[in-house]
């Protein structure tokens, strides 16, 4: 009897693979997701804010191994098999363990994604992936500009095609996220006596100066040096400019790029007396450094934090911003 109660719990198993004979789906059943060794592709894919309308390009080419490993196909052959829909391009439910079936929300072959990552229209979306086929290329995009830190996770794949059975196929994870690589923090100390400075080197923060010009720290280096870029300073987040015009930026009083400061961080001239007049300084040092300095006569321990904003002449959206807390000795 207890042999019995075992064989008949397997035969009434919901999952294909344990069925007696393979299960037949319907036309709108979602097929299982059959597990396969080495048919996901994970692809991160990072939107900095300056750049958040650009989207990111998933080359298929670059996964043409796990096309012929799973579906024993070339790219080529996969998206020609399309055509007579031997090959199928769909959503997959990770969390369900099967494939989605929801129509395309965007265009013929793409679908928007909210921020609980389910498939949705235009309007409620943070993410969207389309299949440019002319291309070869999976589009992602980030969508009604969300904010920094907004992350998103969703599955689509190609699979053949064997009635309504998906079971060879391979797929995308994708993984996507907003960020704000135009922060860079800074702690410095300047040593005593008058003019002494320390300096922020911008080769530090290669990375994100990629991410925020789409140059080299060496690119930006020679912009700096051939005049081609123009420093703000901040408060409260924002640019400090000529009567507000939100690109003008305040008259230099130190040397290049930079500006003596009283202690309210209000740009002054320098006087000849130092502190109190005079408090602290920052200006471009030459070589990748952006100094940041003293006067004369100010207390040791003293602490200060000065924001300076970087951007292209030509195009003030691209930017950095250094936020260098300081410290006198």
């Amino acid at each position: 009897m207890a042999l019995l109660a075992c064989t008949a719990t397997a035969c009434n198993s919901d999952e294909p693979m344990d069925a007696t004979s393979k299960h037949v789906y319907g036309e709108n059943e979602a097929p299982y997701l059959r597990t396969a060794s080495g048919a996901n592709a994970t692809v991160n894919v990072e939107f900095p804010v300056m750049r958040i309308d650009q989207p990111a390009t998933i080359s298929l080419k670059q996964f043409a191994t796990y096309f012929h490993k799973n579906l024993n196909m070339t790219v080529d052959e996969a998206l020609n098999a399309m055509d007579s829909g031997d090959v199928v391009f769909y959503n997959v439910n990770s969390a369900r363990g099967k494939w989605d079936l929801t129509p395309p929300t965007l265009g013929t072959t793409g679908w928007y994604y909210n921020s609980y990552n389910a498939i949705c229209q235009s309007e409620d979306a943070k993410f969207s992936i389309e299949f440019d086929r002319a291309a070869k290329n999976l589009v992602v995009r980030a969508v009604n500009r969300p904010a920094a830190g907004t992350l998103g996770t969703f599955s689509v794949g190609f699979a053949v095609k064997n009635g309504r059975d998906f079971d060879r196929y391979m797929r995308f994870t994708v993984n996507t996220s907003v960020t704000d690589p135009t922060i860079v923090a800074f702690s410095g100390s300047i040593p005593g006596g008058a003019y002494s400075a320390c300096g922020y080197d911008f080769r530090k923060c290669e990375d994100q100066i990629v991410k925020c010009f789409g140059m080299t720290a060496k690119e930006f280096i020679a912009a700096i040096d051939n005049e081609e870029v123009v420093t703000f300073l901040m408060r409260d987040g924002k640019r400090r400019t000529v009567n507000d015009d939100g690109v003008t930026t305040l008259p230099g009083t130190a040397g290049y790029l930079g500006w003596w400061m009283d202690e309210n961080l209000d740009p002054v001239s320098w006087n000849g007396s130092g502190y109190p007049a005079n408090f602290v300084f920052c200006e471009y040092g030459g070589d990748g450094i952006f100094n940041f300095g003293r006067a004369d006569k100010v207390a040791s321990g003293t602490k200060t934090t000065v924001v300076v904003d970087f951007a292209l002449k030509s195009n003030l959206d691209a930017h950095i911003t250094l936020i260098a807390s300081l410290v006198f000795e």
